[in-house]
């Protein structure tokens, strides 16, 4: 990502967490910014890259019509049965596999988390990459890639330190 685009992003992640704060008064914890940050904001249905409707905090289908605070609690649960020792690993971690369990790639990564959840970390990023959405995303430039990225990049940091 150059500098520009996470200038970009930043930005961005600002104004969604401004206007998630203002749609639910003190509903927001600091557990649910990156979701927030990665997702975006908008009030009004679009449709998304992938043509599918979405609102809210990236919200589809089912979730369209829940508050965001209930749905990151659900995601967040649902990282939490998928990863060993959930509560246990760093913030940074943790706020990655929900992120990519909100968008679905944790879910649909059963190999990732299989290597993952035995810390074979080194071999999980790799699984975490070879991944079609991922190709796709990098071959369109799109911020898919960067999400992608952000999550392997803490799934690598749990190598550090395992020799």
């Amino acid at each position: 990502m150059t500098r520009h685009e996470t200038a970009r992003r930043a930005q961005n992640g600002l104004k969604a967490i401004r206007a998630v704060m203002d749609a639910y008064p003190g509903q927001i914890e600091g557990k649910h910014l990156p979701v927030i940050i990665w997702e975006g904001y908008s009030p009004v249905p679009y449709r998304d890259t992938k043509g599918v409707v979405t609102v809210g905090v990236g919200q589809t289908g089912y979730w369209a019509d829940i508050p965001f605070p209930e749905v990151f609690d659900h995601f967040e649960q649902q990282a939490r049965h998928l990863t060993t020792g959930f509560d246990e690993l760093p913030q940074m971690v943790k706020d990655a596999i929900v992120v990519a369990c909100y968008r679905g790639d944790w879910q649909m990564s059963p190999r990732t988390r299989r290597l993952f959840n035995n810390k074979m970390y080194l071999e999980a990023v790799e699984e975490w990459y070879d991944n079609e959405d991922y190709r796709v995303a990098c071959a369109q430039r799109s911020g898919v890639k960067a999400r992608f990225e952000y999550v392997g990049d803490a799934i690598e940091s749990m190598h550090c330190g395992e020799d």
